[in-house]
């Protein structure tokens, strides 16, 4: 099986206009350490899973921003999570989380996320699920 190609960055390592994607493949700053190639078509921030099938659909290899725009405030409404849950996952995360792995089943491949281990470790489920890697551990329930 081949190994699956995601590409987890943080924030400032990609140089790039948004919007971009809407007509050809922008060029995404490749640095030589593990940033994005300069073939990736920049999706933008958040876009619907539709535009990320669309571009992937292309032939494009898409980048998805899963962080908030510059100078948009994270959301408040929503209730924190429950006290004396292990693990509780802060809400900012969760949401980065869960774009990421709608985008990873649309197709993109690389990520720009505030999260990348909790996004990194979406991506190997994402990819176990899909059947393009083995998963981490088997096991099997005798009962």
């Amino acid at each position: 099986m081949p190994k699956p190609r995601f590409r987890v960055l943080i924030p400032g390592s990609v140089s790039g206009p948004a919007e971009a994607a809407e007509t050809a493949a922008p060029t995404v700053e490749d640095r030589g350490d593990g940033a994005a190639p300069h073939w990736t078509a920049d999706a933008g921030h958040r876009p619907s899973a539709r535009r990320v099938a669309e571009l992937v659909a292309r032939g494009h290899t898409v980048l998805v921003r899963c962080t908030r725009p510059d100078g948009q405030a994270p959301r408040t409404d929503l209730p924190p999570a429950p006290p004396g849950i292990a693990g509780a996952v802060p809400v900012p995360a969760a949401e980065e989380v869960a774009l990421a792995t709608v985008y990873a089943w649309a197709g993109a491949r690389v990520f720009v996320t505030d999260h990348p281990d909790r996004v990194r470790r979406a991506l190997d489920m994402v990819a176990s699920v899909r059947g393009e890697r083995p998963p981490a551990a088997v096991r099997r329930g005798l009962a």
